[in-house]
């Protein structure tokens, strides 16, 4: 029996994280990860029993620091900020920290036991604005579609501007208080006059 060696583990999935970003689950190798690594295949496999078992490696700790975000992110203590805002900040906070793990969840996790992870954590979103809805503006307090496109717009944003908005040159904070005071505002954006 192979006595293993957290060295070992750490470099197979540095160069699992590092194959799963550039190809995604379902194009990812098993000999490129091996070959990055610097050992066999079959070494790999004394470590992990599976890609899909190297795979949940390296996204797992992601997924459930984001369950626990969407879920006990608390309160904000001002009752005129929104849970969103919180939610927003929080899920920012994990992408700067594990933004590769992040990118392959969200674009690479297809063929994998992940490929959902956008949506359920786009219907977590949803399901926390239902529960918190008391603290939204009273036009979604009472209507659950409303909130539902409320979470999916959300994430879908999130996403974008996690992968956009420093590229852009704008701040990811920025981006974010803007876009969210956007969707509450109380009257419509400046928009050029129709002409009759």
């Amino acid at each position: 029996m192979q006595i293993q060696k957290e060295e070992n583990r750490i470099r197979i999935l540095q160069a699992a994280t590092l194959e799963f970003s550039e190809n995604g689950y379902r194009r990812a190798s098993m000999r490129e990860i091996a070959k990055q690594a610097g050992m066999t295949v079959g070494n790999i496999y004394a470590y992990f029993q599976s890609k899909d078992a190297l795979f949940d490696a390296v996204v797992s700790p992601t997924v459930k620091q984001l369950e626990t975000l969407i879920f006990d992110v608390p309160l904000p203590r001002f009752s005129q900020r929104s849970p969103l805002r919180d939610i927003a900040y929080a899920v920012s906070q994990l992408y700067r920290e594990n933004r590769v793990q992040f990118l392959i969840l969200m674009n690479g996790a297809k063929g994998s036991a992940f490929e959902d992870a956008k949506e359920q954590i786009t219907q977590a979103v949803c399901r926390r604005i239902w529960n918190e809805r008391h603290m939204l503006p009273e036009s979604f307090r009472e209507n659950s579609v409303l909130a539902d496109a409320l979470g999916h717009s959300l994430i879908e944003a999130l996403v974008y501007l996690l992968l956009h908005s420093e590229d852009g040159g704008y701040p990811l904070e920025e981006s974010l208080d803007q876009y969210l005071s956007y969707l509450f505002v109380n009257k419509q954006p400046d928009c050029p006059a129709e002409s009759e």
